[in-house]
């Protein structure tokens, strides 16, 4: 690497980021180095490409080294100093395009691997991709070839250190690639280099569309100005503590989740949800997005009111709504929202002993979002709204994407599920999407489960196929109405696929053990939804097999041909300090939650 010269220099960053950048070209910024032989088709091959990328409407732009040497390195000559000065000069330029969210394609023999070393160390120091392609072609052929006659020249000593006459060609070890350009057509080097583009995520494709709307609409506020302007109007208007389910609607609607949805519902719409699944104007949806409260005497008949957080000390503004209607909900109407969503009307019920406590009033209106409660801030590493999940899905260049919720810690049946659904419908990554608002008692805390899920990932699934994210939002326990929530808001978030397992977001034995996928067939019109349901069964290790299976792909196995544990004796050896049986649990994990239970114990 060269030596900074120039002291009293340093680097400014501006507010706009690479991120930014390539989110608004729809592609990833790269560079595509070509190496080889002069006379080995690297400029050809790199023409091709770029025409075949502009006319998917990708920006590109292709660095010559015969260009590159009639201006910025015109003072350069062949000296193995003066090559490498080349080759340095063109990394750095190169780095510049591909922080603008460009697609380089650098065409130069740079016959040295420490050279070549040097422009790859730029970009992946800076968390840049770089990909070697050696354009290998036989030192005859490219003589054969010679379009520029530099062989001849060199041969009868016109030339002094020319790559492959009286200079060295040094192979790549590994590039990203080899086209053997004696052999391949110019077509068919093109598909080779494409594939590996989409493969590497540098090319986007289009993503799922959210559900309702053609772009997904956020309710945060993300104009700073705008923003300023409403937590200072909020100081001023009548305000409202909400309930945590309702603070949990507030995140969920500013992070984009409940597309296209802009506030609370109203009574009208809540019933017709609870009743038909779908608004009164049509649009699909499954379970009532509410703002209940059993006190309004603080708000009166005020047409705009700040929102309080419950959540967070000292109750900051978490959005300003306009209220359209403030409506009395009697007990018969509260009972068959409540049975429609839950099931049930047993208090035991813990979605329905929240969603019958929050209140009789019922305000509705459009919501602007000013803040994410806790979320953000607890789990800075984890939380995300669906926007930045879109973002990070097409970072990847992810095509297919599988979501899998979760409020538990993985062990290995839930490992293996990913990995099962991931290859049964030929997916790019699984984005493994945890809650992180308020569960019932007993359930293992947010910062526990990820703690758990990351070292499942970093050991156990290949590299860039797992996304750990999570979202903020209170438990409903509703089975199969929230089985369809959950699809909703993972199509929003980019999701292709769900999985949904037995039992799934069921307590108790209130549901059917399948009910959660009987509802997508049975009650979920047809084309409502774009996301693609991966019904699981139980799942579990086979002893007969040696490996994680799904109950129904193994008929001839009994019971105790699996490794099942019930989550009492589970937390009963945690706690203990004893691990499960590695076949049901990673032992990584049972570290981390034996360590949890023995702290609570303790």
């Amino acid at each position: 690497m060269a030596e900074q010269k120039a002291t009293n220099v340093h680097w400014h960053e501006g507010e706009i980021t690479r991120a930014d950048r390539n989110h608004l070209l729809g592609q990833n910024g790269a560079t595509i180095w070509f190496t080889g032989l002069s006379g080995s088709g690297k400029s050809t091959i790199a023409v091709a490409l770029e025409n075949a990328l502009y006319e998917q409407g990708r920006l590109v732009y292709r660095l010559d080294g015969d260009n590159v040497r009639m201006g910025i390195n015109k003072n350069l000559g062949f000296s193995a100093e003066d090559r490498a000065e080349n080759i340095r000069r063109i990394g750095e330029i190169s780095k510049l395009f591909v922080d603008s969210g460009v697609i380089v394609l650098s065409s130069f023999v740079s016959p040295y691997r420490a050279d070549r070393d040097t422009a790859r160390q730029l970009h992946e120091e800076a968390g840049m991709d770089f990909i070697e392609v050696f354009v290998d072609c036989s030192l005859p052929e490219a003589e054969r070839r010679d379009p520029k006659g530099l062989y001849k020249k060199a041969r009868a000593g016109e030339i002094k250190n020319f790559t492959g006459i009286d200079d060295p060609y040094e192979e790549p070890l590994t590039p990203e690639l080899v086209l053997k350009s004696d052999s391949l057509s110019l077509e068919e080097e093109v598909d080779e280099l494409l594939a590996l583009l989409q493969k590497r995520g540098i090319l986007r494709g289009e993503m799922i569309r959210p559900h309702g709307a053609d772009e997904l609409q956020p309710r945060f506020v993300y104009d700073t100005k705008r923003h300023q302007a409403l937590l200072r109007e909020a100081e001023t208007l009548p305000s409202l503590l909400l309930s945590s389910a309702a603070a949990a609607n507030a995140v969920m609607l500013g992070a984009g989740y409940f597309t296209p949805l802009t506030g609370y519902m109203s009574l009208a719409d809540a019933l017709s949800v609870s009743e038909k699944m779908h608004t009164t104007s049509g649009l699909f949806w499954p379970v009532p997005i509410l703002n209940l409260t059993d006190d309004v005497s603080g708000i009166g008949d005020a047409q705009r009111i700040a929102l309080r957080d419950p959540n967070c000390d000292g109750h900051p503004v978490l959005a300003v709504m306009d209220v359209q209607a403030v409506e009395e909900v009697s007990r018969e109407q509260l009972e068959v929202m409540t049975k429609q969503i839950f099931g049930t009307l047993d208090a035991k019920h813990p979605g329905v002993a929240t969603f019958t406590s929050l209140g009789r009033y019922m305000i509705s209106g459009p919501i602007e979002v000013l803040g994410f409660s806790y979320f953000q801030s607890d789990f800075p590493d984890t939380f995300r709204t669906a926007v930045e999940i879109r973002n990070e899905i097409a970072e990847h260049g992810w095509r297919k994407v599988v979501a899998f919720q979760t409020r538990n810690p993985m062990h290995r049946a839930h490992e293996e599920l990913c990995k099962i659904a991931m290859n049964a419908v030929d997916a790019d990554g699984v984005a493994v999407h945890m809650l992180l608002g308020k569960l019932k008692e007993g359930d293992i805390p947010a910062p526990v489960r990820d703690a758990c899920i990351r070292k499942m990932a970093e050991l156990y699934f290949p590299k860039n196929t797992v996304m750990i994210s999570g979202y903020g939002f209170d438990m409903l326990y509703a089975g199969p109405r929230e089985a369809v929530l959950h699809a909703i808001f993972r199509q929003n978030m980019g999701a292709t696929h769900l999985i949904v397992g037995r039992d799934h977001a069921g307590i108790g034995d209130y549901y059917g053990p399948f009910d959660a996928q009987t509802i997508f067939a049975e009650q979920v019109p047809a084309g409502a939804l774009r996301i693609q349901i991966f019904g699981a069964d139980h799942t579990a290790y086979s002893k007969k097999l040696d490996r994680v299976v799904m109950f129904r792909d193994a008929p001839d196995h009994t019971p105790d041909d699996f490794i099942t544990l019930s989550g009492t004796k589970v937390r009963e050896m945690l706690g203990r300090g004893i691990a499960p049986p590695p076949e049901f649990m990673r032992p990584e994990v049972a570290e981390i939650l034996s360590e949890y239970y023995g702290s609570i114990d303790g």
